[in-house]
């Protein structure tokens, strides 16, 4: 037993000093990555039944504003952490470098079969509402400007051993949408009358 608690500590000590983006654990998490896999971001480690993650939504990515996944492999039924938080020594988080205003965040869980979020367990430091189905966490009722960060941390439940994936969306404050609606308009008006 005693070799088994230093065989995993030594496991996770090599993996948080390397900043590993993939983690093995028997019987829990399993591997864990980002997509995209460049700017978007790095798993900090894991242990047994979480996962640290560090996120940038930044003008590297597609859109500024997400997608990005967490994908993550489970190697037994059980209930698993996701955390976007300083945790057990590990900085994790999702940072806001989009240039806008974020007044909500979005968790999609993919896919639904054999896995859901558990009741309880969704937790942030900015949004004071947060609703929860099986598969979508959604927070609003705050702000996250622009250069700020939001920490968040939630467990997926799994009925058996296999990969989900959590797809992440923030959402930009409704005149940034609006302004993009306008744009959007504007070209269209243009391309109709050429």
């Amino acid at each position: 037993m005693r070799s088994s608690i230093i065989t995993l500590s030594a496991i996770l000590a090599v993996l948080v000093a390397a900043g590993a983006a993939q983690a093995t654990i028997p019987g829990g998490i399993g591997d864990a990555s980002l997509t995209p896999s460049t700017g978007a971001g790095e798993i900090k480690g894991s242990g047994p039944d979480y996962v640290v993650v560090y996120k940038d939504f930044n003008s590297s990515l597609p859109n500024t504003l997400g997608p990005v996944d967490i994908n993550v492999t489970v190697g037994s039924a059980g209930d698993y952490w996701i955390r976007e938080e300083s945790y057990s020594s590990l900085d994790g988080l999702i940072h806001n470098s989009s240039g806008q205003a974020w007044t909500g965040f979005r968790f999609e869980l993919i896919p639904a079969e054999g896995f859901n979020f558990v009741a309880g367990s969704p937790w942030n430091d900015v949004f004071s509402t947060v609703n929860r189905t099986d598969t979508l966490i959604t927070l609003s009722g705050g702000s996250v400007p622009n250069g700020d960060n939001l920490q968040a941390h939630f467990q997926v439940h799994a009925d058996d051993a296999g990969t989900f994936t959590i797809r992440e969306m923030a959402l930009p404050e409704p005149a940034t949408l609006s302004l993009l609606a306008l744009g959007g308009l504007a070209l269209l008006r243009r391309r109709i009358r050429r």
